[in-house]
């Protein structure tokens, strides 16, 4: 399953390295890239949550 998740801000690229970063020009950051499962996006979810950041939209591609 390929999905978009939208974050406020402009993040640091070691933070998600496994997945395709885009810097948007409305100060959003754009994180591409596979999840085997929902688990794995889920846990991505709450790694965004930990650090603080705030989520803006999760798009299934």
């Amino acid at each position: 399953m390929k999905y978009e998740i939208v974050i406020k801000g402009y993040i640091k690229d070691h933070l998600f390295e496994e997945f395709e970063m885009t810097q948007q020009e409305d100060f959003t950051t754009k994180l591409s890239g596979e999840f085997v499962d929902q688990a794995e996006l889920y846990g991505v979810l709450r790694r965004i949550q930990d650090l603080g950041i705030e989520l803006i939209a999760v798009i299934p591609v």
